[in-house]
């Protein structure tokens, strides 16, 4: 049972052949119809009552209207008009009209909208099914235009213009690149300012050619099994790397102790000069002395670079001091430096293939403890 509501004037449907139809109105929630069942529509009489109007199939528009009249005796116009406006005879059937008809009580209007009923029973599909079941089926036709096409590109535009041959909007177009897109059929950077013009057809062919050009490996076990050999590792690992960063501290020391001993030497030679050129003797004897002096500091700094292939700079100067001073450490403690460098190059390719926000608990607080 149907609820009709108020309308003005509005289009009616058209004539179809006879055809099971489910009959509601317009902005109220149809009643379910089981197969079988009789099919009825309320409709609002002027003495404030509803009445429910049966409508079957073989029922003609007179029977309809004599329906009506008997049920409010008061009402003294029944017409039911088609889209156009026209009036529908009164031997046409009800179940003739198809899509909108209006039954227009003297100066009411109620406007009735017809639906093919589904009927899972036999079944039948609607209107709606069947357009998605063809808009599928061009899917599958471009999909399969795309696949056999031997480019290795194609313009964007020609994509949407063959959607738009079969009949697809550009909306439906771009679902469906994207979806071939998801799926690895195709590729298609619509983000990219360069690139979203274009589909590339054939993705393995890129992919190779991304892979050879930046020397890519893909990964050939699972995270899991990455994440168990490098708790595995940490277990060697992580004693000798807290053993390294002691080193590592103490050859710092030493360094930034070695520089002030440096500053400290110059600080001396400064004075034992100054106090030479104007105490003990004179500019004229001390002339030759200074630049014999600052002749020795070129020689000194010329060797470091012969010998370490570096600038004598202060920098370099105290970086070749934190070296002395770890290697003699090394020495001294039996550390296996060659051991924690190829634990540590296992360690970061790892963490990488894991990226850092799955890396083990363990190995992110000792990081952070020596930070």
């Amino acid at each position: 049972m149907l609820v009709l509501p108020r309308y003005s004037n509005k289009t009616a449907g058209k004539l179809l052949p006879q055809q099971r139809t489910r009959f509601f109105c317009s902005a109220v929630r149809p009643v379910k119809v089981s197969l079988g069942s009789v099919k009825q529509i309320v409709l609002p009489l002027k003495s404030g009552e509803e009445r429910a109007f049966s409508l079957r199939p073989n029922q003609s528009v007179r029977q309809l209207i004599s329906s009506i009249r008997e049920e409010d005796p008061s009402i003294s116009s029944v017409v039911v008009t088609d889209s156009n406006g026209n009036r529908v005879s009164h031997l046409a059937k009800i179940g003739e009209l198809n899509h909108n008809f209006q039954i227009r009580v003297d100066s009411e209007t109620f406007e009735v909208n017809v639906q093919n009923e589904i009927l899972e029973e036999m079944n039948v599909l609607t209107n709606s099914e069947v357009n998605d079941l063809c808009t599928k089926a061009y899917y599958r036709k471009i999909r399969q235009r795309l696949s056999e096409d031997k480019r290795h590109h194609m313009p964007y535009n020609e994509y949407l213009q063959w959607c738009s041959e079969y009949g697809l909007t550009e909306e439906q177009g771009q679902e469906l690149s994207k979806a071939l897109h998801l799926s690895g059929e195709i590729i298609h950077f619509k983000n990219n300012r360069e690139l979203k013009d274009f589909l590339f057809l054939h993705p393995e062919e890129l992919t190779n050619a991304v892979t050879h050009a930046l020397e890519l490996k893909y990964m050939k076990i699972g995270a899991a099994e990455h994440r168990a050999t490098l708790d595995k590792i940490l277990e060697e690992y992580i004693p000798l790397d807290e053993e390294k960063r002691l080193y590592d501290k103490k050859a710092q020391t030493y360094a930034n102790r070695s520089m002030y001993g440096i500053f400290g030497y110059l600080v001396g030679q400064f004075s034992v000069l100054a106090h030479m050129v104007w105490v003990d003797f004179n500019w004229d004897i001390m002339e030759p002395v200074t630049y014999f002096v600052f002749l020795t500091t070129m020689i000194v700094g010329y060797t470091f670079f012969v010998k370490f292939s570096q600038e004598f700079t202060y920098d370099a100067l105290k970086d070749r001091q934190r070296k002395k001073a770890l290697r003699r450490l090394y020495l001294s403690n039996d550390f296996n430096w060659r051991r924690w460098k190829a634990l540590d190059s296992e360690v970061g390719d790892l963490v990488h293939k894991l990226g850092a926000a799955n890396a083990p608990l363990r190995l992110l607080n000792h990081n952070k403890q020596n930070e």
